[in-house]
């Protein structure tokens, strides 16, 4: 679709079978038919999406809002949407063009088809013709432009031909579908459109290029001015033109002619055509044809002169009271009715009381010949109540003496434009709410990097009041780090007109530095010269840092925070390359560390890896590459570095690892260390590697059996440190065992690995949480299995020990039972070895004797009834029979002994606790206590 302005009036130009749907959609309203607004929207669609014309809406400050995929080729962008939000004042190669627009459509409402150049986004100039309409809001003010672009190229060919431009205006009216013509200044014809040839009968071959008034001839009969002649020289009289206004620029008059022997009526408007200077260079002139009159053309005197048929905008006259006395079939149509059923009908009965007073108000200024009436907003409200917004024009008629005898006004309906525009601007709301809400900071800085705009997201992303920053220097907020590289690229930009993507730190206005990426478009002016830019920034912060965070794990290992083995054996291929021999290399590995895992978790194992690596690591300079390179593997390149330097580098490893074994005694580091030195020549540092490994492996041999049974003595530290071997309870128990062994007929060496059970056999209980071995409660079925655990972990800190390999197996099955029910192996009967059977019974016993955190002692005749009832059961019925003798035994030969009452024994304690506190109240007791017993 192309529509022209010519003046204030808008013409629509269709391809053929849009011609037809738009005829089609005209008499589907006309006879009230339903489907013909979703017909119309269908149409304009069409039209709009397929227009040759180049079609936007935008903002008062030139933000295009809406366009079609014609504007965005002739702007130089892929598609309609990208085009939208962009600044017509980017692409204008004059920017105060669109000022002279603005005060034009303030001051007219529309303006002329006048020429233009235009920036493209890929900088190319293209000169178009160009026309537009204002929308404005109940205040009247203007809220929106309107716009239609055609191409037209901008170089004449030589005088005294038509030019380029003026074939380019030909192709513009012949693409009419009224009657229309162009003239240049000179009044010589530009163009007679197919229309304007059917008027007329004159072949446009005959009239183009003619002077003379050459057009009049043709449409009015002789050679006489027409109304592109009223435009072009507004202030010489123009005869035969009949209701002749004028309007700006533009003029629209009516006419009686004949043609093709038949008097018809035309109704005639026409506009100026200027160039990009803003010169008037010619006219265009479009004629609609309302029908024929007959005979005879001029009425007679006396007889009310009759309205129009049919006219663009709906024709109406008024006597002095308001009643219709004309009205063509336009205005009919909106009231519901045929143009005889509307005259005599006074104009309140079509509006409401609010619209009829003010158009009371209007015909009153009329009549007292206050003003003229322009475009007044009013409302019609039809027969069956359907309601249309108009603008109504009105001016005076008089009788033959000059006196006032009524009203004649033109009425336009603007339903759809205004509710278009109530679209518009609430499509232009709900823009604005998303650019004010919008995350990314839209900016504008001159060339010096001065900010002369920046968006309400300024404040919500950089904290910094968005009125405040205006007219102070963008590369204020800049890192000093990246402050060179934005200049150079800003520079660079403003020779060649293109920026690359930038990310760069910005800084808040708390004070720290934020990552930002920014898009930047270079703002061409006049001259095509660029004067500042547009930055699209948008905060990266956390993706720059989830990126460092992927490029470090990528190069380090995530538990130590050394390097790993990928960027070890890239900066290897590296030294190999350059000129750092001789290179060395040391290897370590952390000794026992399958021991700690397996007993106290991979949590301690953890700890003892982090260690270990942060006793390497500062044994070394910044240049030398500490990796840990496996599971428990750590590797250090030394470039530069010769055998004495590598030598000195592997005792200081040695020497942190004893002090750190000084401060932490608990759970010992040992870390046995290879190392090797490449020669001066060509370097394979794979072969250096392999030869410190295997160095590193053989002092592990020497050392392994050392460090596993000092691992296994400090857990047994640990194990009496978390008050797991309680008071007494391994001597009483390797009484018990080898009492019960000795009744069993074990030999001396037996009996001798049996005490030694006796000792070790919860070592296991140091890898079993705090939270369960000492909790006073009953434990929970997931933390009894966890506590069942203590069994493994002890047979594999048993296997690790040459002294404990012995008893492994047997710390392994200490906990099942003669039922089978046991865990961990469920072995029963005569499958549990005898020590087992033996140690659970002594165990069990002095367990249900002593004081646990979760329970007091119970007596010996408890028990020894608790044994009596599990046996045959948890127990060895036999075993347990023969601890009862041997228990009884014992307690008889205690008796015998003159063994210490219960009376004895808490004297004996309270005089302990007294000699270590104060030595002469403990000898006033032992006074006392040998009077007492006579001694």
């Amino acid at each position: 679709m192309i529509q022209v302005i010519a003046g204030e009036h808008h013409y629509h130009y269709q391809v053929a079978n849009e011609a037809r749907l738009l005829e089609h959609l005209q008499w589907a309203r006309r006879r009230g038919d339903s489907s013909w607004p979703e017909l119309a929207g269908e149409v304009f669609r069409q039209l709009f999406q397929d227009a040759p014309t180049g079609i936007y809406a935008a903002t008062a400050a030139g933000e295009i809002v809406l366009c079609n995929p014609a504007f965005a080729r002739l702007a130089g962008y892929p598609s309609a949407d990208e085009a939208v939000s962009a600044s017509l004042l980017h692409h204008l190669a004059r920017p105060q063009d669109w000022d002279e627009l603005l005060r034009t459509l303030r001051e007219q409402g529309c303006s002329d088809l006048r020429e233009i150049q235009l920036l493209r986004r890929d900088g190319q100039r293209v000169t178009l013709l160009h026309s537009a309409v204002g929308s404005f809001d109940r205040r009247g003010q203007l809220t929106q432009v309107r716009g239609y672009l055609l191409a037209l190229p901008a170089a004449p060919a030589g005088p005294g031909t038509p030019t380029e431009r003026a074939r380019a205006v030909a192709a513009l009216v012949e693409s009419l579908p009224d009657a229309a013509l162009a003239v240049d200044l000179q009044g010589r014809v530009l163009a007679w459109n197919q229309a304007m040839e059917e008027l007329t009968g004159v072949p446009a071959a005959v009239v183009v290029g003619k002077g003379g008034h050459e057009h009049g001839l043709h449409l009015l009969g002789t050679r006489r001015p027409t109304v592109a002649d009223a435009v072009l020289h507004p202030t010489q009289p123009v005869a035969g033109l009949e209701r002749l206004t004028r309007h700006g620029q533009s003029a629209a008059a009516e006419m009686s002619v004949v043609l093709r022997g038949q008097r018809r009526r035309l109704w005639a408007r026409a506009g100026v055509l200027r160039d990009p200077a803003g010169e008037a260079v010619g006219a265009v002139e479009i004629i609609r044809d309302l029908g024929e009159l007959g005979e005879p053309a001029v009425r007679p005197a006396g007889e009310q002169e009759q309205a129009p048929a049919r006219l663009p905008e709906g024709y109406f006259e008024m006597d002095i009271g308001g009643n219709l006395t004309a009205c063509d079939r336009t205005l009919a149509d909106m009231l519901g009715m045929t143009p005889e059923e509307a005259r005599g009908l006074n104009y309140r009965r079509y509006t409401d009381r609010e619209n009829a007073h003010r158009f009371y108000q209007a015909l009153h200024r009329v009549f007292r010949g206050e003003e003229a009436v322009r475009d007044m907003a009013w409302e019609i409200v039809g027969r069956q109540g359907q309601r249309y917004g108009v603008e109504v024009s009105l001016s005076l008629l008089r009788d033959g003496e000059g006196q006032p005898c009524g009203f004649r006004g033109m009425v336009r309906d603007v339903t759809e434009r205004r509710q278009a525009e109530s679209a518009l601007r609430d499509s232009e709301a709900r823009l604005r709410r998303i650019t004010d809400n919008m995350l990314d900071i839209v900016s504008q800085i001159d060339t010096r990097g001065q900010l002369q705009y920046v968006s309400p997201s300024f404040t919500s992303v950089l904290g910094y009041d968005a009125a405040a920053v205006l007219g102070t220097s963008f590369f204020d907020l800049l890192h000093p780090a990246d402050l060179a590289g934005v200049r150079t690229a800003i520079d660079e930009g403003r020779e060649t007109g293109v920026v690359e993507r930038l990310e760069f730190r910005i800084r808040h206005a708390d004070g720290r530095f934020m990552w930002v990426e920014t898009v930047t478009k270079p703002l061409p002016d006049e001259e095509g010269q660029v004067a500042g830019f547009i930055l699209a920034i948008r905060d990266i912060t956390e993706r720059r840092q989830a990126e460092e965070q992927l490029r470090y794990l990528s190069l380090h290992d995530s538990l130590t925070g050394l390097y790993n083995r990928a960027y070890f054996e890239e900066e290897m291929r590296r030294l190999e390359k350059g000129r750092f021999a001789p290179i060395g290399v040391i290897v370590g590995d952390v000794d026992g560390l399958k021991l700690v895992n397996d007993t106290l978790g991979h949590g301690a194992g953890d700890n003892l890896l982090v260690a270990a690596a942060n006793c390497i690591k500062e044994c070394f300079r910044e240049s030398d590459v500490v990796a840990r390179v496996g599971g428990d593997e750590f590797a250090v390149l030394l470039p530069n570095s010769d055998q004495q330097a590598v030598e000195s580098a592997r005792q200081r490893i040695r020497d942190a690892v004893a002090r750190y074994n000084e401060a932490n005694p608990r759970l010992p580091l040992s870390i046995s260390v290879g190392m090797a030195v490449s020669g001066e020549g060509p370097i394979n540092l794979d072969l250096v590697f392999k030869e410190a490994d295997n160095n590193m492996y053989r002092e592990k041999l020497h050392r392994s059996q050392s460090i596993r049974s000092t691992i296994v003595q400090t857990l047994m530290k640990t194990l009496e440190a978390r008050d797991l071997v309680y008071d007494g309870h391994v001597d009483r128990l390797q009484e018990l065992v080898t009492a019960l062994g000795m009744a069993a007929g074990l030999s001396e060496r037996r009996l001798d690995d049996l005490r030694l059970l006796a000792k070790f056999h919860d070592i296991g209980k140091v890898g079993v949480p705090d939270r369960i071995l000492f909790k006073p409660g009953p434990l929970t079925p997931e933390e009894t299995l966890e506590m069942q655990r203590h069994c493994e972990i002890g047979h594999r800190i048993a296997v690790a020990s040459p002294d404990l390999a012995p008893i492994a197996d047997w710390i392994l099955k200490q906990h099942e039972w003669w039922n089978g029910e046991g865990y961990p192996l469920g072995l029963a009967g005569q499958d549990i070895p005898l020590e087992c059977r033996i140690l659970a019974i002594a165990d069990a016993y002095d367990a249900m004797t002593s004081d646990r955190p979760y329970r007091k002692a119970m007596t010996h005749e408890q028990a020894l009834a608790e044994l009596r009832r599990c046996a045959g059961t948890q127990f060895d019925p036999r075993l347990v029979a023969a601890f009862m003798q041997v228990v009884s035994d014992g307690r008889e030969r205690q008796r015998d002994q003159g063994l210490e009452d219960d009376e004895t024994r808490l004297m004996r304690a309270e005089i302990e606790q007294l000699i270590e506190k104060n030595p002469r109240d403990a000898a006033r007791l032992i006074r006392a206590w040998m009077a007492r017993d006579g001694r």
